[in-house]
C-alpha cells in the first residue's frame, strides 16, 4: 500500500512526486473553496507556507531556488464516472 501524505487544510490535495519530507517549501495550509470544485465555476485557492529558517540566501542560490517554480497539477472526475487526464501548471 502506498502512503499518501495529505496537505494540511480544507482540500483534497496530497504530496505526490516529491515526498513531503523532501519539499523545499513547507506548506502550512492549503484552502480550496468550494470543495469539491464545481465545474464551470470560479474557485479560490489560498496557499500559506515558508522556506525553513535554516535556509539562508547563499543556500537558496546553491539549491537552485533562484530559478525555482511552483507546479500545480489537477484532474477531474465527473459524477457520472467520466474523467479528464491530469494537467499541470508551472508558475515561476
Amino acid at each position: 500500500m502506498v502512503r499518501r501524505d495529505i496537505v494540511r487544510g480544507h482540500n483534497d490535495a496530497t504530496y505526490d512526486i516529491v515526498p513531503k519530507q523532501d519539499q523545499l517549501f513547507n506548506v502550512e495550509f492549503l484552502e480550496i473553496a468550494p470543495t469539491p470544485i464545481i465545474a464551470d465555476r470560479v474557485f479560490f485557492v489560498y496557499l500559506r507556507g515558508y522556506l525553513p529558517e535554516s535556509t539562508n540566501t547563499l543556500a537558496l542560490y546553491d539549491k537552485g531556488l533562484v530559478d525555482a517554480t511552483l507546479t500545480v497539477s489537477g484532474s477531474v472526475i465527473y459524477p457520472d464516472g467520466r474523467y479528464e487526464d491530469p494537467r499541470s501548471l508551472t508558475i515561476p
